[in-house]
């Protein structure tokens, strides 16, 4: 990692302080200084936001996941936190009972009263650091973000993301220390505040109760929203330089290995054009001579669990030795993995005897798709029959350093990699390039080709729309309340490809779920309307007040079918919802 990627992200923490929606927890800051404690309490401010901002960043995604608990938990712990804090500085003997276990723990420890204060400051700038710290996530920008990736799928970091997340942690707590002793110069300086030591406790007291109702209300998130945002602009110009960009996506995905970054850049990168250009639904005749060699396939890795094997036995790229064998990347809930899926299974059961074996990699895109239950029940549902791997660690997608739903890459005989395919489309080549390989692995009269139809999407459609705060784009309407109940009211117009909420929502990370009216809009391009629903009631539909079906949602995350039609159809989607419906994402065809 470049030492420039450092420095912009101690640049980018240092943004943060002007940030709009780090604007309500200002207060707790000043709190922090009226109440005085000297130059250990100021530090202990510091360190404890850094090493709770840091650490959260690094380990809480994946620590909260792995214990089915809401990724808003860790906010939530933080606004107690400053409650109790709060109520600390107004009632002292509440203060006392707070701090005697950091007391037991030999925090600043020395003997005599003014030692005893000392520890007594220092436990408390800790636990207000650490609670502002927790505080300060939901405002980190694009750095922080590649950060957050990796714990959200590996829960492992290197060397870069520790030093980047430290750099970035420093550059936030910096600007707090010097707030904090600023104002903590200021209120020494004046003699009346001196002597009024316990009003002056109580005052912060005040303070910090009221940035605790602030955020409680929804203020960080609604000026982050009311607000432009001018440092995550900022930040995101920082970051645009090549190297910087190339450090980022390194750190992103932590993992990938050298043989992976090749045969990635062999797979997509310049090469010689293809001989043929077949159209959609046409299987040319090529020879195993027109397919280079992009050397050995890296091995499934770090697998979660198998489907569809003997005893749910592991399964290695070497007993597989022989066969051509076609690795598939997808998740059940992606659209264009489903659409591309009748062509994975058609060609299984048409070339498997012939010595072909497809694995399917699912490497989940939300939370409820790590569930082995989940995976498990659209498997059977999708009548899939080859082996799974549960790549729910993204183990196998680094190795081959993949990035897309779907992905297929085929193996020869001999167990080197022969071909790629990124998305949806170019089946009739895919099926060439199969029957190719099975020919120079020694099969003979081979089957006709399959007659699958492509149902790749050829005109342009709204792009996929997330509905969770966390990758919430083209949004208009009421500010967003993060993981708490709130009641919207819709935009006065929608623009193209934008949407907004009305009703009673809470927004979490990754979903909205419905409350009492409960209903949104889009205005959408497309053919087909598909939306991943969980629990349990009903969904209403029109376009431009023309009613659609209704879905009836029940159960486990699936994605439904809101709009199929034979054509383009462009307008204003409307949804309502029964109380207790979670929405994910939708994507158009």
């Amino acid at each position: 990692m470049s030492p420039l990627l450092l420095a912009v992200g101690f640049l980018a923490g240092l943004l943060t302080i002007v940030t709009p929606c780090i604007l309500p927890v200002l207060p707790a800051v000043v709190a922090s200084g009226i109440t005085a404690g000297g130059r250990r309490r100021a530090v202990a401010i510091a360190a404890g936001l850094a090493l709770a901002f840091g650490l959260s960043a690094l380990l809480s995604i994946r620590i909260l996941t792995a214990l089915g608990l809401p990724l808003g938990l860790r906010y939530d712990a933080a606004l107690v936190v400053l409650y109790v804090l709060a109520v600390g500085f107004l009632v002292p003997r509440a203060g006392e009972l707070l701090e005697r276990p950091f007391a037991r723990l030999g925090v600043g420890r020395a003997p005599g009263p003014s030692a005893q204060t000392a520890r007594h400051g220092t436990a408390r700038g800790l636990l207000l650091g650490a609670s502002l710290g927790l505080l300060y996530l939901p405002c980190a920008g694009p750095i922080f973000s590649a950060i957050s990736a990796v714990g959200a799928r590996h829960g492992t970091f290197g060397f870069d993301a520790v030093t980047l997340t430290a750099a970035y942690s420093l550059g936030i707590a910096a600007p707090i220390l010097a707030l904090v002793l600023l104002t903590e110069r200021l209120t020494t300086a004046v003699t009346w505040l001196r002597a009024h030591a316990v009003r002056v406790r109580q005052a912060g007291g005040v303070m910090l109760l009221a940035s605790a109702v602030a955020i409680t209300f929804g203020a960080a998130t609604s000026l982050q929203t009311a607000v432009p945002s001018y440092t995550a602009s900022i930040e995101q110009h920082l970051t645009n330089s090549t190297s910087i960009r190339s450090d980022l996506d390194r750190i992103g995905n932590p993992h990938e290995s050298a043989q992976a970054e090749h045969l990635q850049n062999a797979l997509h990168g310049p090469g010689p054009s293809p001989a043929f250009t077949p159209m959609a639904d046409q299987v040319p005749t090529l020879a195993a001579s027109d397919l280079p060699n992009y050397g050995s396939a890296p091995d499934f890795t770090a697998v979660t669990r198998w489907l569809n094997t003997p005893g749910g036995a592991a399964l290695r790229l070497s007993q597989l030795r022989g066969k051509v064998v076609l690795v598939d990347f997808w998740t059940y809930s992606c659209i264009n993995c489903l659409r591309s899926l009748p062509h994975v299974e058609a060609w299984y059961a048409r070339y498997h005897p012939a010595g072909f074996e497809v694995v399917g990699v699912h490497t989940p895109e939300f939370d409820f798709e790590h569930s082995a239950g989940n995976v498990a029940a659209a498997v059977s549902r999708l009548s899939v029959r080859y082996p799974v791997a549960m790549d729910n660690d993204y183990g196998t997608w680094d190795a081959w350093g993949n990035d897309s739903w779907p992905a297929e890459y085929l193996i020869d005989a001999a167990g080197n990699v022969r071909y790629g395919s990124i998305g949806e489309g170019d089946y009739g080549r895919t099926e060439a390039a199969i029957r190719a390989l099975l020919t120079a692995a020694g099969a003979r009269h081979l089957p006709p080709t399959t007659a699958v139809p492509d149902r790749t999407p050829m005109q342009e459609a709204t792009p996929e729309t997330y509905l969770g705060y966390e990758r919430l784009e083209r949004y208009s309407g009421s500010p967003i309340s993060r993981n708490s109940a709130h009641t919207y009211t819709y935009a006065s117009s929608v623009a193209p490809n934008h949407l907004t909420y009305s009703g009673t929502w809470t927004v979490g990370p990754q979903d909205i779920l419905a409350g009492p009216g409960a209903a949104l809009r889009i205005d959408i391009a497309a053919s087909d309307v598909y939306l991943v629903l969980a629990g349990s009631g009903t969904v209403t539909a029109s376009l431009d007040g023309r009613p659609l079906a209704s879905q009836h949602v029940s159960g486990v995350p699936t994605l439904y079918t809101i709009l199929s039609a034979s054509r383009s159809q462009h307008g204003v989607l409307q949804l309502g919802f029964t109380p207790g419906i979670k929405a994910y994402d939708f994507t158009f065809g």
